[in-house]
């Protein structure tokens, strides 16, 4: 592999107009590939220098990728369950997860003007083909990098379910979000053309289809979008996944009561046994001094209990234990993940 000609830009709060002009600069003429990095990032240039190497060698001719760690198993997960043009709309570039392109190919693609335009490139990327997932292990980073990430990674049994579990709960959805945030906005033009542009497994007409979309929106806090939807598939489908959603959008609405009636109706649902090894993981990891005692009432060991977790979540939502707080948005995170990997394997069937 020929020596990768690669240049860093931090895209943190920086516009469409800008980047298109740094993008096009005079000294950016002999460089190959671009890495949008953000405030906080600890990539080195070899670790990003390894990934860009990759993406030059894709078999499939991507000529974007987003670069993930060891610690962001949450990340993979989506990459590696949802289909092309999905996992794009649910993590976006961030100071864990930079983007790499081709600097011709995000020229020509060009930047929107748009409060995220960096996240909004990968999204139509994606939805091209031309993106991928840039996993990295512990052996192809350099040591002073991977000395911050948990050694945990390591430990994992080969054999053990992919588990969706976020390193901390820095940006994940809120328990209780009392609007979809405006930055968020233009989000809402993508994925409300998800169906009309047959971008969801299983064609137009699937129940698990229906119900990935409703837990698309809910993904990105737009509940009555999310409500809909899974009010349409109402009682329909294996294993009532749009039940699911219409208990989750409850739960956070958050109308409490409401949520256990709809995780009544639910029954037992298959990502409950993985769900709740994810759930033990993000407990024994925090330092809340309840973690303990949740973790035997959320049943991790035995049986998930989804009506303990309600309970969590409200008890977290007095805002006194903060620590509890952050365990259940991890814990919320690999539910909704879990599910939205269920809803696309059932669509596809």
């Amino acid at each position: 592999m020929s020596e990768v000609v690669l240049h860093t830009i931090n895209a943190t709060r920086v516009s469409a107009a800008d980047l298109t002009e740094q993008l096009r600069h005079p000294q950016m003429s002999e460089i190959d590939y671009v890495v949008f990095i953000f405030d906080g990032s600890a990539y080195t240039p070899a670790d990003l220098a390894r990934s860009v190497g990759r993406l030059d060698v894709d078999e499939d001719g991507c000529t974007f990728g987003l670069v993930a760690t060891p610690d962001t198993e949450d990340v993979t997960y989506v990459w590696d369950h949802l289909p092309p043009g999905l996992a794009s709309l649910i993590v976006p570039p961030s100071s864990r997860c930079p983007l790499a392109a081709r600097r011709e190919a995000a020229l020509k693609l060009g930047f929107r003007n748009v409060p995220s335009p960096i996240w909004d490139l990968l999204i139509r990327a994606d939805a091209m083909g031309q993106a991928t997932h840039l996993p990295l292990t512990p052996h192809q980073m350099e040591q002073e990098s991977y000395d911050s990430y948990d050694d945990s990674y390591d430990e994992q049994d080969d054999d053990s379910p992919d588990l969706p579990v976020s390193p901390n709960a820095d940006g994940l959805p809120d328990l209780a979000p009392k609007w979809p945030p405006r930055a968020k906005h233009w989000l809402a033009d993508y994925i409300a053309g998800l169906r009309a542009n047959d971008q969801l497994p299983g064609g137009k007409s699937s129940v698990d289809a229906t119900a990935l979309n409703a837990g698309i929106w809910q993904v990105h806090d737009f509940l009555d979008e999310s409500h809909d939807l899974a009010q349409s598939i109402q009682g329909q489908g294996t294993d009532s996944s749009g039940d699911y959603w219409h208990a989750i959008m409850h739960r956070r609405e958050p109308d409490y009561v409401n949520a256990k009636y709809w995780f009544r109706r639910v029954g037992r649902h298959p990502v409950f046994d993985e769900l709740a090894l994810a759930a033990g993981l993000i407990l024994d990891q925090s330092t809340a001094a309840e973690a303990t005692t949740w973790k035997s009432r959320l049943g991790v060991t035995e049986r998930w209990d989804a009506n303990a977790f309600i309970d969590l979540c409200e008890s977290a939502a007095t805002g006194r234990a903060p620590e509890l707080a952050e365990a259940a948005r991890k814990i919320q995170w690999a539910e909704i993940l879990l599910l939205l990997g269920h809803c696309t394997r059932q669509a596809i069937l």
